[in-house]
């Protein structure tokens, strides 16, 4: 996603040919159809993805106040250091990963992501030690590290900045959501008893499974660009990757001028948005011109044609930089510490109140299922509002 920062010197052109009997009208409807059909392949199983994700990452504090620290033995903070390696991993590996997901491409990155953290929450049912419960929790810390911000980046290939906005309030609205359900599995998961596993072991067991079960499905669903989408005909792979260019504007480092069809010179391009008098122009960025009856220079890095394209030192510099980037990382910061605390360490603190046995991962229920509902309205009202500010205050 770095590479759609504006004057990206990482752009390189990619020519797709347009049917001649083409019309804007013609386009919308098709645009309208391709973004239909995301909904349907893509979003579910992305949603599915991500309350599974939130879902492994916390239910360890579950396992906890089912029997983990006694039957591993556990001293003082040694659960707590537990936590902690998991965090560094996902730290470290963060940013690794995503470019790796640029390389590899998100249909087959996300999905190894998925059956590798999988596999490690099940194998995290068979520790017997504080050892091996900090290999696993960083094995799964690991894991994860590329997973959330991989999807955004992958979604950014399929939806403009004007459609993404519900879809991923859509998407934040699993983690509750995985509160609430992981509260019910593990309510009935700790009544398990087979062999020498009982109780907290089947926590890991049954949420490792279904994650590498869904990861495996992911693998055979997920495309990687809008090009290689087996949902899509050939009219609406072209009309995918188009429709990024003409309605994605904002984000691309090239600015377009959509002129007529039956248009041969540059005079029917507002003067404005001429290469000469352009704003953009001054920062050295180039005004395309697109004409429906030919052919389009498409940057390859924007419509995700191109996995092996670099990122610049100035990338790097102008993403990092950015005063919205540092801004939202405070913000992050916190309201993510918050979460945590909440989803790693409520069930302990429910508990010292006296709820134990199987009311405590029920007591987590509600309080979740009101934030879920919450996300989704706040985020459809950002969207149709298009404001943001509000909308964060009361985060």
């Amino acid at each position: 996603m770095f590479s759609r920062w504006r004057g990206s010197p990482t752009s390189t052109p990619a020519t797709v040919a347009y049917p001649n009997n083409w019309s804007r009208s013609h386009l919308d409807n098709l645009s309208k159809i391709v973004v239909r059909k995301y909904d349907l392949r893509i979003i579910p199983l992305v949603f599915l993805a991500y309350t599974i994700f939130w879902l492994d990452r916390s239910n360890i504090a579950l396992a906890r106040v089912n029997g983990l620290e006694q039957d591993l033995g556990l001293l003082n903070s040694q659960f707590n250091a537990s936590l902690a390696v998991f965090f560094a991993f996902y730290i470290l590996l963060n940013i690794p990963a995503n470019i790796l997901l640029r390389r590899i491409g998100g249909g087959t990155f996300l999905p190894a992501l998925m059956v590798a953290w999988g596999t490690a929450t099940l194998c995290s049912g068979f520790v017997t030690n504080f050892a091996g419960l900090c290999a696993s929790r960083a094995a799964v810390g690991a894991a994860e590290a590329g997973f959330l911000g991989g999807v955004l980046l992958w979604l950014g290939f399929f939806y403009t900045n004007d459609e993404i906005v519900s879809r991923i309030g859509i998407l934040l609205s699993s983690m509750p959501l995985s509160g609430s359900l992981g509260g019910l599995l593990a309510g009935g998961l700790s009544r398990i008893q087979a062999g020498s596993y009982s109780r907290w072991p089947w926590i890991f067991f049954i949420e490792g499974a279904l994650t590498v079960v869904v990861g495996i499905i992911a693998y055979f669903v997920m495309p990687d660009t809008p090009a290689t989408a087996s949902f899509l005909t050939g009219e609406e792979k072209i009309a995918a990757k188009a429709r990024m260019i003409l309605l994605d504007h904002r984000s691309f480092a090239r600015r377009i001028a959509f002129v007529p069809s039956n248009s041969s010179s540059n005079s029917d391009i507002p003067k404005s948005r001429r290469n000469s008098t352009h704003p953009e122009a001054a920062r050295n960025e180039t005004v395309t011109t697109i004409r429906f009856s030919t052919t389009l220079d498409i940057p390859a890095t924007i419509i995700g044609a191109s996995s092996t394209d670099r990122i610049h030192k100035s990338t790097w510099r102008r993403a990092v930089l950015h005063p919205i980037t540092l801004f939202m990382t405070v913000g992050c910061f916190f309201t993510v510490e918050s979460i945590y605390a909440y989803n790693l360490f409520v069930p302990t603190l429910l508990v010292e109140m006296g709820f134990t046995g199987v009311r405590n991962p029920l007591m987590t229920v509600p309080p979740n299922l009101f934030a879920f509902l919450y996300t989704i309205c706040i985020t459809q009202y950002s969207q149709r509002s298009r404001r943001v500010a509000l909308p964060l205050m009361p985060a």
